[in-house]
């Protein structure tokens, strides 16, 4: 066999130096527990516990169903966007991607290099993503629009998305 054929065996020997050793010691779960995070009672805490499980769902499951909305509407409509609107969607997802940086206290020179990709690189990768977002943003305005709500109100988008879930699952 060669040795890029995956299927071969070598013995390989190496040494490791455990610098140290920790145990994670969880709390017991009692009433004093309960109250010193902010709940009543045991009970208590193991019901909020499990709503904020329950919502964490809820909500990932309709992350995924606005995804796939929002997926078809857009592979589905056929319209072209400016390019310079494109343009700007990237700016602001790279923007978005400094901030994030920023945030971690990484420089961006370090971010980029982390992602082995420059600037320009990450433009390029990013302009598909871009194009559907602002397609879709073009799309949701319509809706907006059609369906009488004010685009001023911050709440239109989610309005309008809200509109097209009760449409996809058909309970409108």
């Amino acid at each position: 066999p060669s040795k890029s054929d995956p299927s071969t065996k070598e013995k390989v020997e190496f040494s490791v130096t455990l610098n140290e050793l920790q145990e994670v010691i969880l709390p017991e779960l009692t009433e004093e527990f309960a109250k010193s995070v902010g709940q009543d009672s045991l009970l208590a805490l193991r019901g909020s516990v499990r709503q904020s499980l329950k919502s964490s769902k809820e909500e990932r499951g309709r992350r995924e169903v606005e995804q796939k909305i929002a997926d078809e509407l857009v592979s589905s409509t056929g319209i072209e966007v400016p390019a310079s609107l494109v343009h700007q969607e990237i700016h602001r997802m790279i923007d978005a991607l400094k901030a994030q940086a920023t945030g971690m206290r990484m420089p961006w020179e370090v971010y980029l290099a982390q992602l082995k990709k420059t600037e320009a690189d990450l433009h390029n990768d990013l302009s598909n993503q871009a194009e559907k977002t602002v397609t879709f943003g073009l799309i949701l305005g319509y809706i907006i629009t059609k369906e009488g709500l004010d685009p001023k109100d911050k709440e239109a988008g989610r309005k309008a998305m809200d509109r097209l879930i009760e449409i996809a699952t058909k309970k409108g």
